[in-house]
């Protein structure tokens, strides 16, 4: 069994176009990715879903401070929204600015260690701009319409993407000049 060090590589759009055309190709798995960090609680474990959202957040603090955040959190920036620790870090609110440092120590720190082996200080911000705090109680990591990956791999479904014959992609968009 081949297992990737970084986890599986999940196929996600919300364009019905992209899906559609690819599903020529393909059959699909389905597969809504979550993540769940397992971080050191006092003599115990604490399990809460990653990116951090509204449901990790009543996991990790007790329920009224919880509530309150909560409400903060979306009072300041709306619900369903996802907003970047820096974002978070910067809110003159000294709770949400706590708590911002609470997910960057708890949460930011040890995923970027586990799957870049380098601090969040190493990585491009592109990069660790892509783990915000979801203002969500959707606990999967991506929120786009279709979600999986393809039945026989990556290749069977790609490999008809591409033509010998002309410069243009098979989908009629013209590639970039190099």
């Amino acid at each position: 069994m081949l297992i990737h060090q970084y986890g599986p590589h999940i196929f996600h759009t919300n364009s019905t176009r992209v899906f559609d055309y690819l599903s020529r190709f393909t059959r699909w798995r389905p597969y809504e990715h979550q993540v769940v960090a397992n971080l050191p609680d006092g003599d115990g474990r604490l399990e809460y879903p990653v990116p951090f959202n509204l449901v990790s957040l009543r996991a990790a603090f007790p329920p009224e401070k919880a509530r309150a955040l909560a409400e903060k959190l979306v009072s300041a920036y709306g619900m369903e929204k996802k907003v970047t620790i820096l974002e978070l870090r910067q809110n003159p609110d000294p709770e949400l600015s706590a708590l911002a440092d609470y997910v960057y120590g708890h949460v930011f720190v040890r995923y970027t260690m586990k799957q870049w082996g380098q601090t969040p200080e190493e990585i491009d911000p592109n990069t660790t701009a892509r783990v915000p705090v979801f203002l969500s109680e959707d606990c999967r990591y991506f929120q786009d319409a279709y979600q999986g990956m393809p039945l026989e791999g990556y290749t069977p479904c790609s490999s008809p993407c591409w033509t010998t014959r002309t410069s243009r992609w098979s989908w009629g968009w013209t590639r970039p000049a190099a």
